[in-house]
């Protein structure tokens, strides 16, 4: 076999042309200080005029020597290798740890042999299963089981696993006592490839990069992110893209309530819903606790507890409360009345200066398919007439169903009161004759309602009728169901952000954001879109040459406009910031 010279010497000789902006002269690097460009008459080309990018062999020359015509001679020296290649004798990836954990490369362990039939090589694995029977003498024979495991390890070369999957037949959820929380029925499953990751299961949507788009979602579903470059692999000032979408049936629904610290009071306080429900099941380590703008931390030697289950909220020695105490809470509780889902979709793209990010996120009330709240035709027909107006979403909740001993009934009469006539007053009766009527109370607000609960032998909750004053109710309670309308909340953002350099940065968002309060209803509909933009400029410029501790001066231009009503997923701005 003969070899030629050519081949023995790192002396490279050869003729180009320079047709675009990036030309590939070599496949290893290039000895720095050895490259000549000679046009075609043997005149040494003007370092000025290109760029040598040694490292990968790329030459990248000025837009006045870029022509097909033209043809150029290099000549150069390259070592034997690519700085930019990766070189070992032996691949890491196949060593596969013990069951401890541990690898040792100097050392041939035989693999364990064994009928071990959840044995899988590169994952670790721990977990439980238990079943138990519990009975009495004045219950039936249940039957408990939990489910407990968490994986983590490699599926294979390139592909990572992390999973955690808890179950247990327990309807209730943990006690908020403790800083961290260890959930009773969780199903979470990471898998990563290179720079793409898949959740599926139960997981938590965050504020994304934006400024007006802001919510924390525990939701279940699936949720995918992918990063990887438009440009040249070697390119360092090439465009850089992320992609992230999300669909998932939403867990719950974001609530904030504001109440005002009673003097020497550290609880309970009862936390409502958005429509003023006050038996709320908060779901588990999604509050967030101000006092006076100061976020608190969850714990029994901490700064408060919470019970999940009942929506109360407790503040510890810590935290002396008075009635001067601003208190903040932000939470999702289990809203059942309809099956709701969301879609969150995210792209940006970025080169270093220049950064442009899309953001889209969906959430809405399923109408078709409610949950605990069974409407009739006659309700849904009701609802499509109020538009907006869901305040006075009321139904009567009154059914002649007859006597029945083991209920409570109430008769219908008539009754004068300070020489005025009240007629369908229901007034509590055991009297087979008249007490047909089942009624179902709702809390409509003090001073809003004619009833109000009394104590009674009665098996089951006894209302009473309280005469208004002066044409105004005095009590809480009225025989009315409070229908809950499906709604439905979209946002779309666009943000563009430019460096100019290390001490310039230019900021810009605009938003677009879309709120059905009733979308059974298609009145009203001329609030529901509103807009958004915000642009800001910061600069920051050194007054001093020292290098240690210069004095610098930072400054800066920020305009913020926001349509009247506009409808943000969640609260963008800090919680004291209408007062400060």
């Amino acid at each position: 076999m003969t070899l030629h010279a050519q081949q023995l010497s790192n002396l490279r000789m050869h003729k180009l042309s320079l047709a675009g902006d990036t030309v590939q002269i070599d496949t290893l690097s290039v000895v720095p200080g050895t490259f000549q460009l000679r046009d075609s008459r043997g005149k040494l080309v003007d370092t000025s005029l290109y760029r040598l990018d040694a490292v990968n062999g790329l030459l990248m020359p000025d837009k006045s020597l870029q022509n097909d015509s033209n043809t150029f001679n290099t000549s150069y020296r390259v070592f034997p290798f690519s700085f930019i290649r990766e070189y070992k004798h032996k691949d890491l990836g196949i060593m596969e740890p013990d069951e401890r954990g541990e690898t040792n490369p100097f050392v041939y362990q035989r693999p364990p042999q064994g009928t071990d039939i959840f044995r899988t090589d590169g994952l670790n694995k721990n977990g439980s299963i238990s079943r138990g029977v519990s009975f009495g003498n004045n219950q039936d024979v249940v039957v408990n089981s939990s489910f407990n495991l968490q994986l983590s390890g490699k599926l294979s070369r390139e592909i990572d696993i992390l999973a955690a999957i808890t179950d247990n037949n327990v309807p209730i959820q943990p006690e908020g006592n403790t800083q961290q929380i260890q959930e009773f029925d969780k199903v979470f499953i990471q898998l990563n490839y290179k720079t793409s990751r898949l959740i599926a299961g139960d997981f938590e949507l965050t504020r994304p990069e934006s400024y007006f788009m802001n919510f924390y979602k525990k939701a279940q579903g699936g949720d995918f992110l992918t990063e990887f470059d438009l440009g040249r692999k070697h390119n360092k000032t090439g465009w850089k893209m992320d992609v992230r979408t999300a669909g998932a049936v939403a867990k719950g629904k974001f609530a904030r309530n504001r109440i005002q610290g009673e003097e020497g009071n550290q609880g309970p306080y009862k936390l409502k819903g958005n429509d003023g429900e006050t038996y709320i099941m908060v779901l588990a380590a999604s509050e967030k606790v101000f006092v006076d703008g100061v976020l608190m931390t969850r714990g029994q030697d901490a700064d408060y507890v919470i019970n999940y289950n009942t929506g109360e909220l407790f503040f510890t020695s810590n935290v002396l409360i008075t009635k001067e105490k601003r208190i903040v809470i932000e939470f999702e509780y289990a809203e059942r009345d309809y099956a709701r889902s969301m879609f969150f979709v995210s792209s940006g793209i970025t080169n270093g200066k220049l950064s442009v990010r899309l953001n889209a996120f969906s959430e809405q009330d399923l109408k078709n398919q409610p949950l605990q709240q069974d409407l009739s035709n006659e309700q849904k027909e009701y609802l499509s007439n109020i538009g907006d107006s869901t305040t006075s979403a009321i139904w009567p909740n009154i059914d002649s169903v007859g006597f029945s001993g083991e209920e409570v009934r109430y008769k219908m009469i008539d009754t004068l009161v300070n020489n005025v006539l009240y007629d369908s007053v229901f007034v509590y009766s055991i009297n087979p004759d008249s007490a047909v009527y089942k009624l179902g109370f709702s809390l409509v607000g003090e001073g809003k309602g004619n009833y109000k609960l009394v104590s009674s032998d009665a098996n089951g909750r006894v209302f009473a009728w309280v005469a208004p004053v002066g044409g105004e109710p005095q009590a809480s309670y009225e025989p009315v169901t409070l229908l809950v309308s499906p709604k439905r909340s979209q946002m779309v953002t666009l943000g563009v952000d430019y460096k100019f350099n290390e001490n310039s940065v230019f900021r810009s968002e605009v938003s677009l954001s879309y709120f059905d309060k009733n979308t059974f209803s298609s009145l009203d509909k001329q609030d529901n879109t509103s807009y958004a933009v915000v642009l800001d400029y910061n600069r920051r410029t050194s007054l001093s040459k020292r290098s240690e501790k210069p004095w610098e001066l930072v400054g800066g231009a920020r305009y913020e406009w926001v349509k009247k009503y506009f409808p943000p997923i969640e609260p963008y701005r800090t919680v004291e910031f209408n007062r400060d």
